[in-house]
């Protein structure tokens, strides 16, 4: 299965920060592509480009509010990336440049249909899918 099909769920906090254009992603044309990084700078200065993984927000049914936590989908930009970092429970910073724009948490991995292929319990924060997390995003 091709990466760029793979859709990470996730809980997202974006940031109230200065910008010339709303972040909007509940229009039906929307298409935001940040960078994600499991690599936080502020625990060692400037992300490398390495850490940087392209993503695309697609539309999604809720609006934006800054500043709260809500639920959003991003899948892979690009096909040839290793996005094996992205799995249930890892921590990310949402980037536009070297701008951290938001903070989140992968909740789910699922494959093109929909199915849940990991997940975090929340309760425990141990993953709950028998194929194991290495597994479930190679």
């Amino acid at each position: 299965m091709a990466l760029t099909r793979l859709q990470f769920e996730t809980e997202i906090v974006f940031f109230d920060i200065k910008r010339t254009l709303p972040l909007t992603l509940s229009h039906p044309t929307s298409r935001y592509r940040p960078h994600v990084s499991t690599q936080d700078p502020a625990a060692g200065g400037r992300i490398r480009p390495e850490n940087r993984l392209g993503v695309e927000f697609p539309h999604q049914a809720q609006e934006v509010r800054l500043g709260s936590s809500a639920t959003y989908i991003f899948m892979p930009l690009f096909p040839h990336v290793d996005y094996s970092a992205l799995r249930p429970g890892v921590r990310f910073v949402v980037l536009e440049g070297d701008t951290v724009v938001g903070r989140g948490v992968v909740i789910s991995v699922s494959d093109p249909e929909g199915a849940a292929r990991c997940r975090r319990n929340t309760s425990d924060n141990s993953i709950t899918d028998a194929c194991g997390v290495e597994r479930c995003i190679s």
